[in-house]
């Protein structure tokens, strides 16, 4: 067995000396039990592990802050909505208005009352905005929107459905337009973008409105 070792050498030894003895026989088992570190013999990988725990640290930390807020959230009646909770609920948002566009706009109307978008002094197109305006109403109530907002949102879908439809009912009354026409189908298209961007209005202010 040959074994270099700083007593072997003596006081004189150079300073590689220092090291532990060498075997060139049999290496040293090493001890079994819970080790520090992923790899003890290799400094990049503690580094790794030293960076990877601040990280988990960090998001721990983050975790809890975010415990906090949504406790504060609960307590005030709102709940706060996160990652791909987000999104359900806005497709969710958006269904529901598309339903309700569907039955107010083209279940719900009947002769008189399209006769009467493209007079101010009838009541056939206020009837019609005022019927989107309620089936709307329920959709904002389960958006845990304040009071205020869901009014001023109601107000602003009344405003803009009516004024919409006045618009397209006396352009349809003055020119007499043909469904069989490209120029109706125009018109009608027109129309129907416009209640869509008021749609997606009213869905950013509820995203807007939601707690962080």
């Amino acid at each position: 067995m040959i074994v270099i070792n700083r007593m072997a050498i003596g006081a004189n030894a150079p300073r590689w000396s220092n090291r532990p003895e060498i075997s060139l026989l049999a290496p040293r088992k090493q001890q079994k039990g819970p080790e520090k570190n992923f790899y003890p013999m290799v400094p990049i990988a503690g580094l790794l592990q030293k960076n990877w725990r601040q990280i988990v640290d960090r998001k721990r930390t983050t975790i809890h802050v975010e415990g906090e807020r949504g406790a504060r959230s609960l307590r005030s009646g709102r709940v706060s909505l996160r990652g791909g909770l987000m999104e359900l609920f806005v497709v969710w948002v958006l269904v529901g208005l598309q339903v309700k566009h569907y039955v107010a706009d083209y279940t719900l109307q009947w002769p008189s009352m399209i006769a009467g978008k493209c007079h101010v002094n009838k009541m056939g197109g206020y009837l019609h905005a005022g019927i989107h305006v309620l089936l709307t109403l329920p959709i904002l109530l389960l958006c845990g929107l304040s009071a205020l907002t869901v009014i001023l949102l109601m107000v602003f879908e009344f405003v803009i459905h009516y004024a919409t439809d006045f618009a397209k009912g006396a352009y349809d009354c003055k020119h007499k337009l043909d469904v069989h026409t490209r120029h109706f189908w125009v018109i009608h298209g027109a129309d129907q973008l416009i209640h869509q961007f008021t749609y997606a209005a009213i869905i950013a202010v509820i995203i807007l409105s939601q707690p962080v």
